[in-house]
């Protein structure tokens, strides 16, 4: 194989990478994308609310509606997938799969087309996986539209208030049950450390990414070069196998994806998350929170159940997950407890605080109770069973959403339910690598020689041969560093305003973590004014205590400006003379006392060894005969050797 080897960045998402690596006669695909961003042009599923929603435009179309200033269209979503255009499916000699997102996207590439290659999955990806599209499959048949393909609207759809971010025309229809099938027998299960050769002289293996159930990075291998891909990965303690890096030393090349930018610490965010959640049950509300069936819910269980004993709540106040794979997704995730962290296997396997429901028909309707927290997909907001949870608790001011994805921004998706009363919060849990892990973590990776493996070749805007140089310079912009980050855009300069006193970014009034257009009511309650974006959140319990808090903090000053010293002497001297001079007690001898010492130094350097065992031994063991039998222990062995020595 020669030094030549060509990369293509298909992707449009920074956090979703789709790579194609060309080498000689074997073309490799890293990872897979579908877009769910295109579903923010599309009216939510059975919305109950329809006298807010207007046909849009005088040449009426009647898919078109419109809600708040915005256009929405009233057809079966679709999905936003990898233009053939850009890649021949018939091309490709392999596909690795790092996590469950990409591996979601795999039958738009293999299905329906003339893929003849082999994909490469952990089994944990592959079932967790096939769970997820099953879900899909069942939300999109059970939506009661048409399935035409309506192509005047996307002729127009450019001059929508909110235009697509994408052109429409590439969209695709979610597949179907016969194409999951399909697609698993083009699978080949992997384990980690687990080496395969794709040809003579190309050689793949997983290592575990630490960021989901499975989820890997690859290390691909020839006889000239080592190189490292990285997709979605986590240096965080969380429920899957942690991050490998040693097998990751001495690359040639290091193909970085999915590095957040985020300047908030996950825990933080988990912290303001779960105190949200706590004051919305407090009042009386319930919780709704969008997720994905697999993956960080498994940890958000454990989060949810210590906030409400930590903080002195009902132990009745329910938990419901509610999806047509949840009672599956947990089965699922103890049966490859070996893929787990080892603490957090058993924790789950112990946990019975979690009521799993796979519809909200049926018994969930009957044994619902409130307050309550409902975990319940699609983060999307467009489908699922959350669209159904929004009609029905809406309407109260006291239930709130929150919304956790970072892949699911709030300001994005919530648009169609901005005029409803409930409040609705925006609390991204990030666990990917940041650009300061990176530099870390990796900066000591890349071969010292530095071997070239193509003038041509770049990550992005970054040349794969100058990467340690951009390294050792600190010069790490993210958009330089992750495969084609956020596309043209440029960090902002830098300004002393954009940072606190203690050196994390500020928060500007545009990414407030409460998102909603009620103009009053308690959703505002801890929230400051604009020209006070960054005043620090105290939990309203704190503040209506403030005044007690005075108490203990005006004693502890006045005990601060006693000289104890000063009044400790004079009790001592009035005691002394109130006190019965008695008779002192003679000072025991212990075995460390000197003339101890000095005696057995002599009876080790002069007494015989019958003298010297009855003198050091320890046990005594009595026989039924009444005769009795003396041994020495170890340490009784040592100590009538060695001077100076006790245990």
């Amino acid at each position: 194989m020669s030094d030549e080897i060509n990369l293509k960045w298909l992707s449009w998402n920074a956090h979703r990478p789709c790579i194609l690596l060309k080498f000689d006669h074997l073309h490799v695909l890293l990872d897979c994308i579908v877009g769910m961003d295109s579903l923010t042009s599309f009216l939510p599923n059975r919305i109950s609310w329809q006298k807010k929603v207007h046909p849009y435009g005088k040449d009426v179309i009647p898919i078109l509606k419109q809600i708040n200033d915005l256009v929405y269209v009233e057809l079966t979503p679709e999905m936003r997938t990898v233009k053939f255009k850009d890649i021949d499916p018939s091309s490709l000699d392999a596909i690795l799969i790092s996590n469950s997102s990409s591996f979601i996207a795999l039958p738009f590439i293999t299905e329906g087309t003339d893929f003849k290659g082999v994909v490469y999955a952990t089994e944990p990806i592959v079932q967790l996986s096939k769970l997820l599209m099953e879900d899909l499959c069942d939300i999109f048949e059970q939506i009661d539209r048409p399935l035409i393909d309506e192509w005047a609207w996307k002729n127009i759809s450019n001059s929508f208030p909110n235009p697509p971010n994408s052109d429409p025309n590439y969209w695709k229809s979610f597949y179907k049950r016969i194409d999951i099938e399909n697609c698993m027998k083009r699978v080949k299960l992997l384990f980690f450390r687990q080496e395969i050769a794709l040809s003579e002289d190309l050689r793949i293996t997983p290592y575990s990414s630490g960021h989901s159930i499975g989820s890997c990075n690859w290390l691909l291998s020839t006889n000239q070069h080592k190189i490292g891909y990285f997709a979605a990965s986590s240096l965080r303690p969380s429920h899957p196998k942690p991050m490998e890096l040693n097998s990751f030393n001495n690359l040639d090349a290091l193909i970085l994806t999915s590095i957040h930018t985020n300047d908030q610490s996950p825990d933080i965010t988990v912290y303001k998350f779960t105190s949200a959640v706590v004051e919305t049950l407090k009042i009386g509300g319930n919780v709704l929170i969008p997720v994905i069936s697999t993956g960080l819910i498994y940890d958000l269980f454990e989060i949810i159940v210590k906030a409400i004993e930590v903080n002195n709540l009902s132990r009745n106040i329910p938990v419901y997950f509610i999806s047509s794979i949840a009672e599956s997704s947990l089965e699922f995730a103890n049966i490859f407890s070996e893929w787990l962290s080892d603490d957090k296997g058993a924790r789950m396997l112990r946990n019975r605080r979690i009521r799993v429901y796979d519809s909200l028909h049926g018994s969930f309707s009957k044994e619902c109770r409130q307050p309550s927290i409902v975990f319940a997909g699609h983060p999307s907001l467009r489908i699922g069973e959350i669209v159904h949870l929004l009609d029905l608790w809406g309407g109260n001011s006291k239930n709130a959403i929150m919304m956790i994805d970072p892949d699911y921004p709030l300001e994005t998706y919530y648009s169609p339910y901005k005029t409803l009363a409930i409040r609705a919060y925006y609390f991204p849990i990030e666990t990917r690598l940041d650009c300061n892990q990176v530099f870390n973590k990796f900066h000591s990776k890349l071969n010292k020689n530095e071997k070239k493996i193509s003038k041509q070749k770049f990550i992005g805007r970054l040349n794969v041969t100058t990467f340690k140089e951009l390294l050792e310079k600190r010069e790490f912009q993210c958009e330089l560093i992750q495969a084609k980050c956020l596309r043209d855009k440029r960090w902002p300069e830098e300004h002393p305003f954009k940072y606190t006193i203690f050196g994390s970014r500020s928060v500007s009034a545009e990414t407030l973590q409460h998102y909603s257009d009620r103009k009053s009511g308690k959703g505002y309650v801890d929230f400051a004014h604009t020209h006070y974006a960054n005043r620090p959140f105290i939990k309203t319990a704190f503040r209506q205590m403030l005044p007690y808090y005075l108490i203990p903090i005006n004693i502890l000053l006045v005990l601060f400006l006693v000289d104890f010293n000063w009044f400790w002497h004079n009790v001592n001297e009035k005691a002394d003379e109130c006190s019965i001079v008695g008779k002192k007690k003679k000072k025991k001898i212990g075995f460390r006392e000197r003339r101890i010492i000095h005696y057995e130094d002599r009876l080790r350097a002069y007494s015989s060894p019958d003298k010297i065992f009855r003198y050091f031994a320890t046990i005594k063991l009595i026989n039924e005969d009444g005769t009795f039998d003396i041994f020495m222990t170890p340490e009784d062995f040592v100590r009538s050797l060695t001077p100076f020595l006790f245990f």
